[in-house]
């Protein structure tokens, strides 16, 4: 550059050292100013915008059938109550769904406004993702709605999932108080014997979780058999031994009623018949 300029009179360059002076500028600047605008346009990384438009109109839409059927509701129940097990029963009917996922449906635009409901599709994870409808349903059983906004603010920011969220929530208001049904009954002995199996074989491998360590080099931290206090531990594990017989025994007679039922069956098979002639 500097022998470009040499031979200029100090006043102001000539023509044709000023277009000299321009092009030299341009050939030391020029990349320069297109890298920096390269970095400019680049996007933060992990952040997914494609399927957040899809999961956020799913929201709305478990938002939009709550409405349905509240309206619904208020309308089969002119004396203002807003609960109608026909009407509800009706759209799990219709949408192909469970009464309860209907009825959380109906709770969750009775109790968030619509102002509420943009503040919570506004939320999104580390992904780019709104809450699911999963997250909705656990964030029904919080009663205020402080401690609600606060914990699906905290629920998108961590990433957690709805199960995750659903522990948070008993950890800070304890078990729901909310009327569960009982269970329902086995209508025959050998529905009852499988469902004990599944339950005790459900006990069992969350034991056999509890006892393995957590991964150190992942970072995954979780309570493991030693951190609970000793009583619990040596109770818990006289429990799963009882359990582990209980399904021995279950398995055996599970077994035996289905020897039973095969030799029902081929009783009352139907002989085939010989052909004539």
């Amino acid at each position: 550059m500097a022998d470009a300029c040499q031979g200029m009179p100090m006043d102001g360059y000539s023509t044709a050292g000023a277009l000299l002076w321009q092009q030299t500028r341009s050939r030391i600047t020029g990349p320069r100013i297109q890298q920096d605008t390269g970095m400019a346009k680049k996007k933060p990384k992990n952040v997914s915008r494609k399927k957040a438009p899809k999961a956020e109109q799913k929201l709305r839409g478990y938002y939009a059938l709550g409405q349905k059927i509240r309206a619904a509701c208020k309308k089969a129940n002119p004396e203002g109550r807003p609960y109608s097990k026909g009407v509800i029963q009706g759209f799990a009917e219709k949408v192909d769904r469970s009464r309860e996922y209907c009825d959380k449906a109906r709770q969750f635009a009775e109790v968030y406004s619509k102002r509420d409901l943009e503040n919570l599709c506004k939320l999104r994870n580390s992904k780019g993702n709104p809450l699911s409808t999963d997250h909705v349903r656990k964030l029904l059983r919080v009663e205020g709605g402080k401690l609600r906004r606060r914990l699906q603010v905290e629920a998108a920011d961590n990433d957690w999932g709805s199960k995750r969220l659903a522990a948070e929530i008993t950890k800070r208001i304890g078990k729901s108080s909310e009327k569960r049904r009982g269970p329902t009954r086995p209508k025959t002995r050998h529905d009852a014997l499988a469902h004990i199996e599944k339950m005790s074989d459900g006990w069992l491998r969350w034991f056999d979780g509890l006892q393995e360590p957590g991964d150190e080099e992942l970072g995954r931290q979780s309570a493991t058999l030693e951190d609970l206090p000793k009583s619990v531990q040596q109770r818990l594990k006289r429990t799963i031994s009882s359990i582990k017989k209980l399904l021995a025994e279950a398995e055996q007679s599970l077994n035996s009623e289905r020897k039973k039922q095969g030799k029902r069956a081929k009783r009352k098979k139907p002989a085939k018949k010989q052909p004539k002639g």
